[in-house]
């Protein structure tokens, strides 16, 4: 062998060493670096195994614990096989204000009012006094407030009773359907009445307990105005209720009478009004609302359904006017008409 020979093989054993100790020391490099990033947080490989099986022990034991506190429902025998039943759905009834039970619109003088025909007419009475009134809502009716004021002092809020659904008061076998009913109620009074001059004339009357309207088919309430910027200057309203047909009479009749007026307060010259006053004048002579109408209702008729404009207040009678024509000054139902609405809010009000 030559030496040539020996060198390269020296040559190539010396490559091969150098080339094997490099290889360690990456590897140990590698290794080093490794430790570091682990050691360090740089590169934690997530514990998949033992993490979830921690967090599942835990979830296990928080869920056992919440369970535990909870009491077992109780099944009662056969409910598990025993299908749901469904109810059938109620049909709603229709609720409808100002709907009059008959088609007679103007009244020529005074008359008696057909049976029934304003369904929202009610009597008032109470510690010997009695006026008319009128259902708004399933618990509420508007009359006058100087029927529960002497003049100088508030009568009692109690101890007052409505009559609904009635027509002849001296008819005991007066009632259809049952719905002729005397219920108490309990007086609501506006903050505002003077009794000086009467303005804000108005209550109302919370029945003890509220009217299911839509079983009835006699009563119904009257329709209120929609606004309370509606104006009723010059138009015919009517008045209905159990007050005298005459101002000799000092008894109530036994059947309401209704009287057709004409709203115009220009004829109320001389006459105290306020704005929130109504004045009509008679379209007859010796025809006016009369003792035992206060509280009722003055009516128009609008688009087939009758609104109450005004609550019956004061006025003249055929004797102040001497044969002329007399004024009626009803309350303005527009003026009070927001705070008839904050009281009857909760009440069913018929559209």
């Amino acid at each position: 062998m030559s030496h040539w020979t020996l060198y390269i093989l020296l040559l190539l054993l010396i490559l091969q060493v150098s080339t094997l100790k490099t290889t360690k020391q990456k590897q140990d490099f590698n290794n080093k670096v490794i430790k570091k990033y682990v050691e360090n947080n740089y590169f934690k490989p997530p514990t998949i195994k033992k993490v979830s099986a921690l967090k599942t022990t835990k979830q296990k034991q928080g869920f056992k614990s919440k369970v535990s506190a909870l009491k077992p429902l109780k099944q009662k025998p056969g409910m598990a096989h025993k299908p749901l039943k469904k109810k059938p759905l109620k049909k709603k009834a229709s609720c409808e204000c100002g709907i009059s039970n008959s088609n007679t619109d103007r009244i020529i003088g005074g008359q008696p009012v057909p049976r029934r025909k304003y369904p929202w007419l009610v009597f008032v009475h109470g510690r010997k006094l009695s006026c008319t009134g009128s259902l708004i809502s399933s618990r509420h009716v508007i009359s006058a407030a100087h029927c529960v004021h002497t003049g100088t002092k508030w009568m009692s809020r109690k101890g007052w009773k409505v009559t609904i659904g009635d027509h002849n008061l001296n008819e005991a076998t007066d009632n259809i359907n049952g719905e002729t009913k005397t219920v108490s109620a309990k007086v609501i009074r506006h903050p505002k009445y003077n009794p000086k001059n009467a303005d804000h004339d108005i209550i109302l009357l919370k029945l003890k307990k509220p009217l299911k309207l839509k079983k009835f088919n006699v009563v119904r309430p009257i329709c209120l105005p929609s606004s309370s910027y509606k104006n009723y200057i010059n138009v015919d309203a009517i008045c209905a209720g159990w007050g005298d047909t005459s101002a000799i009479q000092t008894t109530l009749t036994e059947v309401p009478h209704e009287i057709t007026l004409k709203t115009e307060n220009d004829q109320c010259r001389g006459y105290p009004v306020t704005q929130n006053m109504i004045c009509t004048k008679a379209l007859w002579k010796k025809k006016t609302p009369y003792l035992g109408d206060s509280g009722g209702p003055l009516m128009v008729n609008e688009n087939g359904r009758y609104v109450q404009i005004g609550v019956v207040s004061h006025g003249q009678t055929e004797k102040d006017v001497k044969g002329n024509k007399a004024v009626a000054v009803f309350t303005k139902v527009t003026q009070v008409l927001p705070w008839i609405k904050n009281k009857i809010k909760k009440d069913v009000i018929c559209k």
